[in-house]
């Protein structure tokens, strides 16, 4: 677990106003995960060099959620 400063959680809690209850912060249209291929294509699209700069990968886990 990792500690969210106050300024991270209002923009979650922003995100949360657009996006409404969905259940990931990150989601395609059906809200479901998005894939890393995706996740690379919408970094690269900001200008993000995905292969030099910044690594798209995420564990399986971050994805998929254990149900709560």
């Amino acid at each position: 677990m990792v500690p969210l400063s106050r300024q991270v959680l209002a923009i979650l809690q922003r995100v949360q106003q657009i996006n409404g209850d969905r259940r990931y912060v990150f989601a395609c249209a059906k809200d479901a995960p998005l894939s890393n291929a995706t996740l690379c294509h919408r970094l690269r699209a900001f200008g993000i060099d995905t292969k030099t700069e910044h690594c798209a990968w995420l564990p399986h886990d971050v994805l998929n959620p254990l149900p709560s």
